[in-house]
């Protein structure tokens, strides 16, 4: 057993950016990653509050990597242009 999960908490910033940017393929990537947390539960390989925990380091984490990438943007950038770009998103 280990705390947090780290492999929920990878699946936990992936849901988040997969959400955030894919749309409808987020919540697939975002059902999966339930899964991955309840199987890790049920096959004894981690507790719940292991699990619970690998969430929230994923969602700190991504919440920490989105800070860290608007103010890098906006020195290199400037008022965010980049994150305005469509190119940038995909769209």
């Amino acid at each position: 057993m280990a705390f947090p999960s780290s492999h929920v908490a990878a699946s936990g910033v992936t849901a988040m950016c997969a959400l955030r940017f894919q749309g409808k393929l987020g919540w697939l990537v975002t059902a999966l990653a339930v899964g991955l947390g309840l199987g890790a539960m049920y096959g004894g390989y981690h507790y719940g509050v292991d699990v619970a925990a690998g969430v929230v380091t994923g969602f700190v984490a991504a919440a920490v990597a989105r800070s860290l990438a608007r103010g890098y943007e906006s020195r290199v950038f400037g008022n965010g242009a980049l994150a305005h770009s469509p190119n940038v998103a995909g769209k």
